[in-house]
């Protein structure tokens, strides 16, 4: 997303007003998502995930990308057509940005005219000029996906340690997604590691019971987007990535608990906030 945030001001915001986005054109170059803890056990059933490594660290990505590397998840007329749609793009207008001091983070506005004008859903200040109560959700659930970053780095660190990640193969999701430097995790090491005496892998587990559990996903996201392949090829095939093991047995399915934002969700399927 190609847009200039700026901090949300009521001198510069205080005629406008804001709206959830219906169009997502915005997101045509868009080859990797990067996704929240919470959405987590939701996205897995609708995108391959990837671990990707950067200067700034480790982060969990969902792959949007044909081998073409592009976004297969719109369509000509900027639609969104999987029936997931990422955390990130649901809160557009939105994101946090640094303050100027530079510790804390604020509640930024993209200058972007579709979502942002006179004629939008919600205003963003009341009439007393305090913050409405629709954009102090947004600011919420921004703030809670923030804090939980900690807790997701942690836990990639420790799936790192576990020596399960494998560079996706170029000739399953594409040369683009390499330079990326994404990491698909190996089911056969996988099932190796399970398969080791608990207590050899206690003090692994202990530190980040979490770590298991993000290797289990990232495996079953790549079992189901190519389960989907199979039994829609014609449309489908053409855009979900291969999954990177040979082995593509069903996994079950994850369970999830719910929390509703209604001004947020686009249909009863999908909430804005998961656990």
């Amino acid at each position: 997303m190609q847009f200039l945030f700026e901090p949300l001001n009521i001198s510069r915001h205080r005629d406008q007003r804001w709206s959830r986005p219906v169009q997502f054109d915005f997101t045509s170059d868009i080859k990797l998502a990067p996704l929240t803890f919470r959405e987590v056990h939701r996205a897995a059933h609708h995108f391959p995930l990837c671990v990707r490594r950067t200067s700034a660290g480790l982060s969990l990505v969902a792959v949007l990308a044909d081998n073409a590397g592009r976004n297969q998840h719109i369509d000509d007329e900027g639609r969104w057509t999987s029936p997931y749609i990422p955390f990130v793009f649901r809160t557009h207008p939105f994101r946090l940005i640094a303050s100027g001091a530079g510790s804390s983070l604020v509640l930024a506005v993209a200058r972007d005219g579709a979502t942002v004008n006179p004629n939008g859903e919600f205003a963003f200040f009341e009439q007393d000029k305090s913050v409405s109560e629709a954009t102090r959700a947004v600011h919420k659930a921004l703030s809670e996906a923030e804090a939980s970053t900690r807790q997701l780095a942690a836990a990639l660190v420790q799936l790192e340690a576990l020596d399960v990640l494998s560079e996706v193969p170029a000739d399953k999701m594409g040369q683009w997604l390499r330079r990326q430097r994404c990491f698909g995790v190996q089911a056969a090491k996988l099932r190796v590691l399970q398969a080791a005496p608990p207590d050899a892998l206690a003090g692994l587990f202990s530190a980040s019971p979490a770590a298991m559990e993000l290797a289990e996903i990232i495996v079953f996201s790549h079992r189901t987007v190519t389960k989907m392949r199979r039994v829609q090829s014609s449309k489908t095939a053409e855009a979900a990535p291969a999954l990177i093991e040979e082995d593509v047995e069903a996994a079950p399915a994850l369970s999830f608990r719910r929390k509703e934002v209604d001004f947020l969700d686009y249909g009863d399927n999908l909430t804005f906030d998961i656990e």
